[in-house]
């Protein structure tokens, strides 16, 4: 059964992210989650609150594309401040930090279970005429690893161009996952192979600090 939270008397100021619900078998199984402390206990058959962060937010697409209810936001990063306005209209303003990563101190917010980030691309397009990779690109990368170990989420992504692979911002990321002890892998998506009508490709990385990836 499911059991929603939502459906109890509420308390002055109750918001939705206090709302909770649970897939359980019997009345004694309803249990709060520790998303930070995930926990093995069987009698937990599922929550559906995930307590997330992301880098180079953009205007939000990469929540737009999960389940709204599933996410609890702790902090989004976004140096354009018209871009960062298009994410704060949709999802609040309260976690967004509006600047340079590289001055993001993630040491200030919670430990979240799941972090993405999607670093800027242009240098490593094929339309680009930059010249190739950037002190920019190297330095907002060591900024990544930085958060990552600060954060230490359960779920780690990260989004690219495909050239982005072997670049010098790829491999400081790569070997922090590494030094971590992360489970990871690297793929290129073709959008038209998940129901998109472009056949647009892109890079991704997917991270777990413990267990095993999930199937492609």
């Amino acid at each position: 059964s499911i059991v929603d939270e939502s459906a109890t008397t509420g308390y002055p100021g109750m918001s939705a992210k206090d709302l909770h619900q649970y897939v359980v078998f019997s009345p004694e199984q309803i249990k709060d989650v520790d998303n930070l402390n995930p926990t093995s206990d069987p009698d937990i058959r599922y929550s559906d609150r995930i307590l997330m962060g992301s880098l180079f937010s953009g205007g939000g697409t990469l929540e737009a594309g999960l389940v709204y209810q599933m996410l609890d936001k702790e902090f989004a990063v976004e140096y354009n401040r018209k871009i960062a306005s298009a994410y704060t209209d949709n999802y609040g303003k309260e976690h967004m930090f509006v600047g340079d990563v590289r001055d993001f101190n993630s040491k200030e917010k919670q430990n979240v279970f799941y972090l993405h980030a999607s670093p800027v691309c242009k240098n490593f397009s094929p339309a680009s005429h930059s010249g190739g990779e950037t002190t920019l690109d190297i330095t907002t990368a060591q900024a990544t690893a930085r958060v990552l170990e600060e954060q230490m989420p359960q779920v780690f992504t990260v989004e690219n161009v495909k050239r982005y692979i072997g670049s010098e911002a790829y491999n400081i990321i790569t070997n922090k996952l590494n030094e971590l002890g992360y489970t990871w892998d690297v793929d290129v998506y073709k959008a038209s192979d998940y129901g998109n009508a472009t056949k647009r490709e892109r890079m991704v990385i997917r991270a777990v600090k413990s267990g095993q990836l999930p199937a492609k």
